[in-house]
């Protein structure tokens, strides 16, 4: 989200580190509010296609994102 400019224009390894971070925060989120009695809303919700097309894009984009990290020596430190 608030990540996606910087990590386009590549500003700094900082920024990819805080699209990681936010990403797993987002994926953490949204699994503990698929169970019921959970402490966030205390209900349950339900999994739906759109869902899962969404948790599958983000684990791609943390995968991208280390990958980037690992392998690009253009990324700035």
């Amino acid at each position: 989200m608030f990540w996606v400019v910087p990590t386009m224009r590549g500003w700094n390894k900082v920024w990819y580190y805080v699209g990681i971070g936010g990403t797993m925060a987002f994926i953490l989120i949204w699994a503990i509010t698929r169970f019921s009695g959970n402490p966030i809303n205390g209900r349950g919700g339900s999994i739906g296609e759109t869902a899962l097309a969404i948790e599958v894009f983000q684990v791609a984009f943390i995968a991208l994102s280390i990958i980037i990290l690992c392998r690009d020596p253009k990324v700035r430190n």
